[in-house]
């Protein structure tokens, strides 16, 4: 993915590490589903973790390991941690 698509949404990378977010969190869902749909890692672990604690969607394990799985198939080591965090609850 080029970096001017991964810049389209800055909430997505700041979001997971709770720097600094006072946007709408259902439009910044709404914009990376797209991207996580096409494969963008990133996007995927972002959406994961919107749905492993309920941020803009409704909160969803069995959502957020299949988004988190994505990610981590792909060599994301923060989902790869989640993954492995969500499946020990």
């Amino acid at each position: 993915m080029k970096d001017a698509e991964h810049t389209q949404n800055p909430l997505r990378k700041s979001y997971p590490r709770g720097i600094g977010v006072k946007k709408e969190l259902i439009d910044a869902v709404r914009r990376s589903l797209k991207d996580a749909e096409q494969g963008d890692a990133e996007a995927q672990y972002f959406i994961g973790c919107c749905y492993e604690y309920g941020d803009g969607v409704a909160k969803d394990k069995a959502e957020a390991v299949k988004w988190y799985r994505m990610a981590a198939e792909q060599g994301h080591l923060e989902a790869k941690k989640s993954l492995k965090a969500i499946n020990k609850q």
